[in-house]
């Protein structure tokens, strides 16, 4: 029929193929007409359990990103508690030879600032 072969062309929703929303739409179209009858408020659960799920689902992802920043934000100040402060590293620097102070300075980013600070050129 011409109805087949226009459904075919554009898809159930008017989308062209490949999209995945005809796919979608049949699915829920079967899905519904296959079912049983729902019994009174079943169906209004159903449809407000969905956004519930999909909230639920955004809530636990964000969590995840959330804890994952506070994780990295902890290492971070561990590791800033972990070395020298800079003043000590600047007293070093002192002592170290002209020849030498690129060396220090690329131990890290701590020394190359301790470096760019105190006025030592490469």
């Amino acid at each position: 029929d011409d109805g087949a072969t226009a459904l075919g062309e554009r898809g159930a929703c008017g989308l062209k193929d490949g999209t995945g929303s005809e796919a979608r739409l049949m699915r829920r179209l079967r899905s519904s007409s296959s079912s049983k009858p729902a019994a009174a408020g079943e169906g209004a659960s159903t449809s407000a359990n969905t956004p519930t799920k999909r909230r639920r689902k955004h809530e636990r992802e964000t969590l995840g990103v959330d804890v994952i920043k506070q994780m990295m934000e902890q290492q971070q100040q561990e590791k800033k508690k972990r070395g020298l402060p800079d003043e000590l590293w600047r007293k070093i620097l002192e002592s170290v030879d002209d020849n030498s102070v690129m060396a220090f300075a690329c131990v890290n980013k701590q020394l190359r600032r301790v470096q760019q600070e105190a006025g030592r050129r490469l």
